[in-house]
């Protein structure tokens, strides 16, 4: 006869890691009770509250056990039911003389990261029965979510200024050098999160990843890793206490590194577990690429009954030197790996979300012994002054409050324009304290009020300081010069006698405006309140400097130096026409074997050089070079296309020759249609 069953099922909830993708939920029991001696044949299915991501192994999911009585139910299947669900099927078996029987389920994964990071909501499993099962309740909890990684650190900015790497290359060595040190304490979120490897598959694994290194940066790690219950933890000497390559203590947490991991971490294999409380001793190099690197480990001990921690230890050698590095320093953070890809059940287990440790001292009750970063500055960034006036400056300092060693990293924000401040630091001992400097240009910005933020960065754990910063640019009625440029590229630098250049700046537009170069007056050819096209003297040649001066209705400006140059050619935009006098482009192509007009500026006088061009590179002799008719301080050049020459867009340049040295000047490449 077949047996019908009362049960009341009950979950023992696990604690399971939020950043996981397959974690191992708690068991689910059935007490069941029946008539003795009766064979039950049925079968159940679980439906999570999240995805279920067992690997899959034919058609069954991988790793899920089901026991009647202690004992493996003989002929049971666990398939997938769908996303969410694990179907047990073929379920048989007799109902002894006690009339009770207890059905277990265990070794579920599931998707924990789908939930949030936050850990409020618990994995719960609904349980539906075919005929011949009757339930108590339906619904049981079998996991609790955790974060499972926490960290300390000094700040997530890199020390990237150099220092020395010994010839032997290990951990006394690299102590004994006086490399350079930074390290990372990563601490269980629970205990019993970090889980060493088993039979079957791989030890949970922490990645620390390094992004923004400067090059010629070398990175050290040590092979092994003693934590916080061994005898002797590893440590780096940066976060108090003496520094120690640590002594190995059966079950207590040990880290090994895995060199040749993957960049998700997972694959390679760990350094070898060492002898029983042997110092470790080694490390190793760890590769930097296009500025970035990583190193992971992989937990081979550990002590579940309690929460453990331990120290990474990064070296730092070689790399540039100097001040003012805080602002460009590297980061670093942590996270459990291997990371997530690809679908479920395709990727070896565990897998992790990439995902910041939250910090780890508030847990430990220690967050004094790591650094706090405070700013001082003895009044606010906010600065004044009227337009065109001078650059100003202010100072502030970068405090540590706390203990161990703050690295910290700097960044400008805009609010509101862009360029008109500028930001610089100078590191104390180890960057323990440094001042910092804000400059502020209102020379070439318009009146106005202009907001941006200093966000100095110590870390999740030291935190992070923002700094307002503001500059207000008065009117004035002064003319003033921000910038010559070349009136065709609108380059910055050196201007050629003779040729056309655009002056910007602010009260440039009046009843009477002249602007003089060394006295010399320019032609000018249009103005306005923010920008006047002139022609810079001929008569200034030979020189290589001039001051100039701008004068509305009177009121002359500040003098500006402007930088001279023989020659500095620049072709307009919309200048190349075809020999038919139509716009070249890609509409208008010329022809193989026809002239194209070019209209630049900046070409060297007859008597200081020559004129060439070049087509793709390919060097042309103009068939007509000289200065434009009935216009001022603009040249034409002819330039026939070879009948060679390739089809589509080519670059075109001219170029100055100088008599004296052939010393050869080219325009920016500009674009020409070719048919």
């Amino acid at each position: 006869m077949c047996a019908e069953l009362t049960c009341t099922p009950y979950g023992v909830p696990a604690g399971v890691r939020a950043e996981g993708q397959t974690e191992i939920t708690g068991d689910i029991y059935l007490n069941c009770a029946a008539t003795a001696g009766e064979r039950f044949s049925g079968s159940l299915m679980l439906f999570y509250s999240v995805n279920v991501t067992n690997r899959i192994a034919g058609d069954e999911l991988e790793g899920v056990q089901v026991s009647v009585d202690g004992a493996p139910a003989a002929g049971a299947a666990v398939r997938p039911g769908g996303a969410n669900a694990a179907a047990i099927e073929n379920l048989t078996f007799d109902i002894p003389a006690s009339g009770s029987v207890q059905l277990r389920i265990s070794g579920v994964r599931v998707d924990a990261a789908s939930l949030g990071l936050s850990g409020n909501t618990p994995v719960t499993a609904s349980i539906a029965v075919t005929n011949g099962i009757r339930l108590t309740q339906w619904k049981v909890t079998v996991g609790v979510p955790w974060r499972g990684l926490m960290w300390g650190e000094n700040g997530t900015a890199v020390n990237c200024n150099g220092s020395p790497v010994p010839a032997t290359v290990d951990f006394p060595h690299l102590i004994a050098a006086g490399t350079t040190v930074f390290s990372t304490r990563v601490t269980e979120g629970f205990a019993a999160s970090f889980i060493p490897a088993q039979a079957g598959g791989a030890g949970i694994r922490v990645m620390v990843r390094y992004t923004g290194l400067p090059s010629q940066m070398r990175l050290f790690v040590p092979d092994l890793i003693a934590g916080s219950t061994s005898v002797e933890p590893t440590s780096g000497g940066d976060l108090g206490g003496p520094a120690a390559g640590g002594r190995y203590t059966p079950g207590a947490l040990l880290l090994a590194l895995v060199p040749d991991a993957g960049p998700d971490g997972a694959g390679g294999t760990p350094a070898a577990v060492p002898a029983v409380g042997s110092t470790l001793t080694g490390a190793s190099e760890i590769a930097v690429s296009n500025g970035s690197a990583y190193a992971v480990y992989e937990v081979m001990d550990a002590n579940d009954a309690v929460t453990e921690s331990a120290y990474i230890p990064t070296f730092v050698g070689s790399g540039p030197t100097g001040w003012g590095l805080p602002a460009n320093v590297g980061r670093h953070t942590v996270m459990l790996a291997p990371l997530a890809s690809g679908e479920a059940g395709s990727k070896a287990v565990p897998r992790f979300v990439e995902a910041t440790p939250e910090p780890d001292c508030t847990a430990l009750g220690d967050c004094s012994a790591f650094p706090q970063l405070s700013i001082e500055a003895s009044e606010p960034f906010t600065f004044t002054a009227p337009a065109g006036g001078p650059a100003q400056t202010k100072f502030g300092s970068v405090v540590n409050t706390g203990g161990g060693y703050l690295a910290w990293s700097a960044k400008l924000v805009y609010d509101s324009g862009s360029g008109w401040a500028s930001f610089y630091s100078e590191p104390g001992t180890s960057y323990q304290n440094g001042w910092f400097r804000v400059d502020v240009d209102p020379r070439y910005t318009p009146p106005g009020t202009y907001d941006a933020r200093l966000i100095i960065d110590g870390g999740p754990t030291a935190g992070a300081y923002t700094v307002p910063v503001r500059l207000v640019v008065e009117p004035s009625n002064i003319p003033t010069a921000m910038a010559l440029v070349n009136a065709a590229t609108f380059a910055r630098g050196p201007v050629a006698p003779g040729s056309l250049a655009s002056l910007f700046g602010v009260q440039l537009a009046g009843k009477d405006v002249s602007v003089t170069f060394d006295g010399l007056p320019a032609q000018l050819l249009y103005a306005d309140d923010r920008q006047i096209n002139l022609t810079v003297p001929q008569e200034l040649r030979p020189r290589t400097s001039t001051r100039m001066v701008v004068v509305v209705d009177g009121i002359k400006s500040a003098s500006m130096v402007v930088p001279l140059t023989p020659m500095s050619p620049g072709i307009f935009g919309n200048g190349v026409l075809n020999q038919d006098y139509s716009l070249n482009s890609g509409r208008q192509p010329e022809a193989r074997g026809r002239v194209l007009q070019v209209f630049a500026t900046g070409l060297p006088a007859p008597e200081d050089g020559s004129v060439a061009a070049a087509l793709n590179g390919v060097e042309i002799v103009p068939e007509y070079a000289g200065r434009a008719p009935g216009f001022v301080g603009l040249w034409q050049v002819n330039v026939r296309v070879p009948e060679n020459a390739p089809t589509g867009m080519l670059d075109l340049s001219v170029c100055g020759v100088a008599a004296s040295d052939s010393t050869k000047v080219c325009s920016p490449a500009m674009k020409v249609a070719i048919q």
